[in-house]
């Protein structure tokens, strides 16, 4: 059973960075379905690695994005990025040595974390970017096409 659903009010309106949190949405899906599986550390470590590394993959791939459309509150998007991998990465390192477990609290942060960094975050960045990006006249448009 999903423990998160993609819902259309989670869309951003940057199609790539919208299919990047949809995939980010079925990382966090398969170790809910393992856990709910009954699948050891074994399994569960390389699932919430995966998590980890689209996660990096993706903030980056975010943070190139709203750079190049100067988006002015980066440096803050940018530690928000930050912190939210330095927890994953610890909560990953204490998993692995055994100090914690995974369990269903666990879960719901995680999906706290990702819904609420995109309902707010990335949500504001997204309309700020394509607010500004509709304000600017399109200048030579029509040459840049091809005939």
């Amino acid at each position: 059973m999903e423990c998160f659903v993609w819902k259309d009010n989670l869309t951003v309106g940057i199609p790539e960075i919208d299919g990047e949190h949809r995939m980010l949405i079925e990382c966090l899906n398969q170790i809910s379905d393992a856990m709910t599986a009954g699948a050891d550390r074994g399994l569960l470590l390389p699932l919430l690695s995966r998590v980890i590394a689209h996660t990096e993959d993706h903030f980056l791939h975010e943070e190139i994005i709203w750079e190049s459309a100067r988006y002015l509150d980066l440096d803050q998007h940018k530690e928000q990025h930050a912190n939210l991998l330095r927890t994953v990465r610890e909560f990953r390192d204490k998993y692995a040595s055994g100090r914690i477990s995974m369990s269903p609290d666990v879960m719901n942060a995680l999906r706290g974390w990702v819904e609420n960094h995109i309902f707010v975050s990335d949500k504001e960045a997204a309309a700020t970017i394509l607010g500004a990006s509709s304000a600017k006249p399109d200048l030579g448009s029509d040459s840049s096409q091809a005939h």
